[in-house]
């Protein structure tokens, strides 16, 4: 476990506060660049000495104690091998581990050829580099493992490839791995556990599927990917249901999200995820947008419905991303399948569940 007490580091316009406790499974720390990720790393493996407070590694209090003493492997955005050693013998220098262990997991990162081959680090490509700097870190047989943000810069199929092959090594070894990133989606794929920074501090902790159904905040919510957030007032109807007035739209949460929220006329934030939105024809009469629509409810369902015009449809892989024009301050998005045939300029309806919907506070 990797536990930091009161942890503070100021140094120019930036100051890092951070109270944080890792289990033994991989963390993903995510944020924007500047938001102290990095500076986490380097407090807690020995390169930057805190102001205040403390950090301990299963207990073992770190303070005072020099980088090469703490047992922690780190991999660096920039790989660091020895330019006059091998692949091999970059990999064996320092590795407690066995030899049949090191061929091992040379297999799972796919660098085996490069290991029994005897090449040189100048010769690699920098996907390769990467995970060769993973194995030499990992036969250590450390106590804890840092990465920070170990696919930068990788083209995208090699970074595609490497963040699988990372998850599937990082998960046996049973020891705190913090992976950070700036990537939500990688974060999604490789970690267990998510932290989110902004400014220095840690606004959330928890898993990713914990943060995309309960964000802390609108920051939070827009850094897993609730693209769609819409500020609006909580208004309860004459018929008993309590809606949030968008000014456009009313929508309807499942009413246990609005549980936790004060009363009537409260102002919130809903977020919508732009893949739990499906696209729909327009079935107003006249053809044009509601400024209030009503969603209905099949089998106790909120489903809601906004009438919009399709502005632009960029295909990617495997789906297609459409910015829609709801009337509301931001453009609406929405991914859908290839197969779903809309245009720009298209008069359309976004539909989405009432369990859909996510309550954000402001």
């Amino acid at each position: 476990m990797i536990r930091l007490d009161g942890v503070t580091k100021t140094y120019g316009g930036f100051g890092l506060a951070v109270d944080l406790e890792l289990e033994t499974e991989i963390t993903a720390v995510i944020g924007p660049s500047g938001s102290g990720k990095s500076t986490l790393l380097e407090i807690i493996s020995g390169f930057e000495t805190p102001d205040s407070g403390a950090v301990f590694l299963n207990g073992r209090p770190l303070d005072g104690v020099s980088p090469e003493q703490r047992h922690i492997g780190m991999v660096f955005q920039r790989p660091t091998l020895f330019p006059h050693l091998s692949v091999r013998e970059n990999i064996e220098y320092g590795a407690t581990i066995s030899d049949d262990e090191i061929r091992e997991l040379c297999e799972l990162l796919e660098i085996d050829e490069l290991f029994e081959a005897k090449r040189s680090p100048e010769t690699l490509s920098g996907g390769e580099k990467r995970r060769v700097s993973v194995a030499r870190a990992i036969v250590t047989d450390p106590d804890a493992l840092l990465l920070d943000e170990p696919t930068t810069g990788l083209d995208e199929p090699i970074r595609r490839r490497l963040k699988y092959e990372l998850r599937r090594v990082l998960a046996d070894l049973d020891i705190p791995c913090i992976y950070v990133t700036h990537d939500q989606n990688e974060a999604s794929v490789v970690a267990d556990s998510v932290v989110v920074m902004r400014d220095g501090t840690v606004l959330q902790q928890g898993s990713y599927q914990e943060m995309l159904e309960s964000p802390r905040n609108e920051f939070v919510a827009d850094f897993v990917g609730i693209e769609n957030l819409i500020r609006g007032e909580i208004r309860e109807l004459d018929s008993g249901r309590t809606v949030v007035d968008t000014g456009v739209a009313w929508v309807e949460p499942e009413s246990t999200v609005l549980d936790a929220v004060a009363g009537s006329n409260s102002a919130v934030c809903i977020g919508i995820l732009p893949e739990s939105v499906t696209i729909t024809q327009n079935t107003s009469v006249d053809g044009g947008r509601h400024t209030q629509t009503h969603p209905h409810r099949p089998e106790d369902m909120a489903i809601n419905s906004i009438n919009c015009t399709v502005e632009r449809v960029i295909a990617e892989r495997g789906s297609k991303t459409v910015f829609l024009d709801c009337g509301l301050p931001e453009t609406f998005k929405a991914v859908v399948d290839t197969s779903v045939t809309v245009n720009q300029g298209d008069d359309v309806a976004v539909e989405f569940d009432g369990s859909d919907v996510v309550v954000v506070s402001r």
